[in-house]
């Protein structure tokens, strides 16, 4: 659906590149046994939480795993780009 006031949030060029999303109890679990992860691990990645745009955009649910691609702004680094995992959680720590 879009219409005169969509705005397609994925091509900002701050928001990072999705490569996959890993869906489901099924892929996260192929996705751990192939990452060599255990189910505990995969809580030590780092977080998006239900209510980010990007999440809501591709109607990511609890548990799903985001494979972004960012690109590194920075000069005089040596990568150009690296590639992120990121686990859709609410357990996200607020800032004091």
């Amino acid at each position: 659906y879009t219409d005169d006031n969509f705005v397609d949030i994925v091509k900002h060029s701050f928001v990072p590149k999705i490569i996959k999303i890993y869906r489901g109890e099924e892929e996260v679990s192929k996705f751990a046994a192939d990452n060599g992860l255990r189910s505990k691990d995969l809580l030590k990645l780092p977080k998006l939480r239900p209510d980010d745009a990007m999440v809501k955009f591709y109607r990511g649910n609890y548990g799903d795993i985001f494979k972004l691609i960012r690109k590194n702004i920075n000069d005089k680094s040596l990568l150009k780009a690296e590639i992120i995992f990121r686990i859709v959680t609410s357990n996200v720590a607020k800032k004091k």
